[in-house]
């Protein structure tokens, strides 16, 4: 009540509403605690109508006390705080906190191992974990296309039996987190099961009623098997080159028979083994001795044999020179006593002398090969004429 100086008298009543409770707001989206994949996060919900909302300390405009609104979250916890003040002055507050990750989740194989991409079994189990940093990324896993829960949920761990084929196998793992992020693995394990070839070549060996001998006693072992093969002689590591081939020189057991084990082992872990017995059988001492006198015979034989030939064939060249100078002297005597007989021959027809009647003397025949002339008949006066020339040689030489 206000009063004048002339003493009027005004009255002005006003009704005044106590307002002491805060603003009320009910926000549907986000869900506290929630994670996205993106980082496009968007908050939604109702207040009073004619309060003001503040979110994260931006004026929202409300319709109605109906508000919508995005915000862009971080990598990890994002906090997004609600103010609300209404007509009265009363504040009210809220926060919620919510994830972005939108990295793949983590996946780890550890059977099979990367390096091992060969097996000899058809049945593996394909092993791993999606654990990672303290947390499960995952709570399955997708092998070709079926999914497979996680064997241990708590530690992240999953063990899927697996069957191959002969040959190639393609194994497509996949895991995808909670948010729809997924992380994908590729490998291809080879199945083997077909033994590596191996060929040895043991010299110098023979085989005798089926026993393997050498003479000497260091072998040498060559040999070719399948490349990338692990090749052992006798515990012995070869090594084996790009196209498979291997060497190795062996000390055999004197007089004993040694046992050679040669195995080859592929990358998958077949083994193809050979075992070989090999006898050292060496030559005695008598053999040798009489190896070596009957070649110290055959020398000295042969030696003898060939002076024999060089003898001999200097015998005749010199016989063949005593007959050539005897026929020479002959052939004198007989030209200087022919005409003197001639002379005193009487003229009469002697009688015919009772004695055999002789035939020059032939040369000895030559090495050479030259036209021998034919021995002809001696007359009778040519061969009284030899005669007489003998006894004459024989009265000189008494």
């Amino acid at each position: 009540m206000t009063m004048d100086k002339a003493g009027n008298h005004l009255y002005l009543e006003r009704q005044v509403i106590l307002d002491s409770d805060p603003p009320w707001v009910l926000i549907t989206s986000p869900q506290p605690g929630v994670t996205f994949a993106h980082p496009e996060i968007t908050v939604e919900g109702t207040t009073e109508a004619t309060a003001r909302l503040f979110l994260n300390d931006e004026d929202v405009t409300l319709q109605n006390g109906y508000f919508q609104r995005m915000v862009l979250g971080l990598e990890g916890m994002n906090t997004i705080v609600l103010r609300i003040i209404d007509v009265a002055g009363n504040v009210y507050e809220e926060s919620i906190i919510v994830y972005v990750d939108t990295e793949p989740p983590f996946i780890e194989i550890t059977n099979p191992r990367a390096e091992i991409t060969t097996v000899n079994t058809p049945r593996i189990t394909l092993e791993g974990s999606v654990f990672h940093d303290g947390v499960v990324t995952a709570d399955s896993v997708v092998l070709n296309g079926v999914v497979y829960p996680l064997t241990d949920p708590t530690a992240g761990t999953f063990s899927i039996p697996l069957y191959l084929i002969e040959g190639k196998n393609e194994i497509i793992v996949e895991v995808v987190d909670g948010v729809g992020n997924m992380a994908t693995q590729t490998m291809e394990v080879w199945l083997d099961t077909t033994p590596p070839s191996l060929v040895l070549e043991i010299e110098p060996t023979s085989l005798t009623g089926g026993l393997m001998t050498s003479p000497a006693p260091v072998v040498n072992i060559t040999g070719h098997t399948e490349a990338g093969s692990v090749v052992y002689v006798n515990d012995i590591l070869l090594t084996v080159d790009e196209k498979g081939a291997f060497q190795l020189l062996y000390q055999l057991l004197s007089k004993e028979e040694t046992s050679i084990i040669s195995s080859s082992t592929d990358p998958a872990g077949n083994t193809m083994s050979i075992e070989q017995n090999i006898t050292h059988e060496a030559e005695s001492t008598v053999d040798v001795a009489e190896g070596q006198e009957g070649q110290a015979f055959f020398l000295v034989t042969l030696i003898i044999l060939v002076l024999a030939v060089i003898v001999a064939y200097t015998l005749v060249r010199m016989g063949h020179r005593t007959a050539d100078e005897e026929e020479g002297d002959e052939a004198s005597i007989m030209v200087e006593l022919e005409p003197a007989e001639v002379e005193e021959a009487p003229t009469e027809t002697p009688e015919p002398l009772q004695r055999p009647v002789p035939t020059a003397r032939r040369p000895q025949p030559k090495m050479v090969e030259e036209p021998v002339e034919e021995d002809k008949p001696l007359s009778d006066q040519e061969a009284d004429v030899d005669i007489k020339a003998d006894e004459s040689e024989q009265e000189g030489s008494e």
